[in-house]
């Protein structure tokens, strides 16, 4: 029986497999991100990325504009002194924060794409998700437009400039005020805290526990800055509320405020919607971190030093805030003798979350030493936390040496660069993480 011959190719079809051999394979163009190179085989997240940076990007103009327009309209006042008195505002987010903006960038992304595409009902709950953080930004930021401690910032240059001590006489210093100009006593606070480490002593509580005797020191004398004299604690309170009161008084004129306190307005909810982000990734990366690992496993080891780096970058903000409150209280007083909370604080608790994460990766031994020494500090910052203040105010606050506005920026330049390590830097950080080094991936041919 004669087998029937398969079809000979035509001539035509012949000429193009030979065309096609000839040619040679055409490369899979690279695919670069804010963190290096995306490895092949990881899914594009293309809507998820654009997304992402557009929301970043508004961020991160809002924390470079506010801090711009600070400096351009208090140029001609004694803008240093105010800027690092708020240099939880003006000085961390247009530097530190930028680097953490940029660092949880990849972090965004991958979430955002892993409850597109991954998780049941994602789509809803990232959309609840986003509405209850926009949520929790408003309200925290309305509650703090409306009623909070109002700021020096807040009031008008052309204001500042005129304001004058009560009574005026006490200008020249042979007489305790009433109450100081308010950038005089700034000014003064400053001068103070680039020469000591013990600010808070200045700061005494002007309404002792109900329960406790009056303490001993609220009777003696001591510099108030409020009042630019020595007075006891409760002359030197009432100075620092006339201090407070006449800040508020000038604030509720609308005429009197600042423009930087308008576009506030806006900042603010940027801020602390900024902030709950982060927070939220933080967690998010301990409840899906199974699912990271098996979806994203190519990219696992770059979003783990997107997220180290983020979190160096956001640890020095409380330390800024907290030294702003310290150093505040020295001029418009402590009104409790119990520890201020403020927005800042979340970070503790998420960075001890993070160093669980990563200490999950390495050896029994040293997670157990890294949870010992994580207890150990939390215990110390608890237990001495005026006295960390102290130092925050000398170094990051109010005290600290005028370079500190130059290296923090350069110092975040080094952050950015840092997302972005040269291979032989990152197998180096894959081995601190318990991971193998990344190999370099072929290009592919189709």
């Amino acid at each position: 029986m004669i087998e029937p011959q398969a079809p000979q190719p035509s001539t035509v079809e012949m000429l193009q497999q030979n065309r096609a051999a000839a040619s040679p394979p055409r490369k899979r163009r690279r695919r670069h991100g804010f963190h290096g190179m995306i490895p092949d085989g990881v899914p594009d997240m293309t809507g998820a990325r654009a997304f992402v940076t557009a929301v970043f990007v508004v961020l991160g103009a809002s924390f470079v504009g506010w801090t711009a327009s600070f400096i351009s309209e208090f140029r001609d006042q004694d803008w240093l002194a105010l800027l690092l008195l708020h240099s939880h505002l003006f000085v961390f987010y247009p530097t530190l924060g930028l680097v953490a903006l940029v660092a949880f960038h990849l972090p965004a992304t991958v979430f955002t794409h892993m409850y597109w595409t991954h998780i049941t009902h994602g789509r809803i709950r990232y959309c609840i998700g986003i509405v209850v953080v926009l949520a929790l930004s408003w309200g925290f930021s309305s509650h703090l437009l409306t009623t909070g401690a109002r700021e020096v910032w807040e009031i008008a240059p052309k204001v500042l400039a005129v304001d004058r001590p009560e009574p005026s006489t006490c200008a020249d210093g042979r007489q305790s005020c009433r109450r100081v100009a308010l950038l005089d006593g700034v000014a003064s606070v400053r001068t103070a805290a680039q020469q000591r480490f013990s600010m808070s002593k200045f700061a005494r509580v002007c309404r002792p526990d109900p329960l406790l005797e009056v303490p001993e020191d609220f009777n003696r004398e001591r510099f108030c800055f409020a009042a630019n004299g020595k007075l006891s604690g409760e002359a030197c309170c009432l100075a620092q509320a006339r201090y407070a009161s006449h800040l508020d008084e000038l604030w509720a004129n609308p005429a009197n405020r600042s423009r930087t306190d308008q576009l506030d307005q806006i900042a603010l909810p940027l801020k602390t919607f900024f902030v709950l982000v982060v927070v939220t990734i933080g967690v998010l990366l301990v409840i899906w971190r199974r699912l990271l690992e098996t979806e994203y496993k190519l990219i696992a080891p770059a979003i783990e030093r997107a997220l180290l780096i983020g979190a160096v970058a956001m640890l020095p903000w409380p330390f800024m805030d907290y030294a702003f409150a310290s150093a505040m209280q020295t001029l418009s007083g402590r009104w409790s003798f119990a520890p201020q909370l403020r927005l800042s604080l979340v970070i503790a608790p998420w960075a001890l979350l993070l160093l669980v994460f990563f200490l999950g990766r390495m050896s029994r031994k040293i997670e157990r030493m890294g949870q010992l020494a994580g207890a150990v500090v939390s215990s110390v910052a608890l237990l001495r936390y005026e006295e960390l203040n102290d130092v925050a105010v000398r170094t990051l606050g109010v005290g600290a040496p005028t370079w500190i506005v130059v290296v923090l920026p350069l110092l975040s330049i080094a952050c950015l660069t840092a997302l972005r390590w040269p291979s032989h830097l990152q197998k180096g950080m894959n081995g601190v993480f318990g991971r193998q080094p990344e190999q370099p991936t072929p290009p592919s041919t189709q």
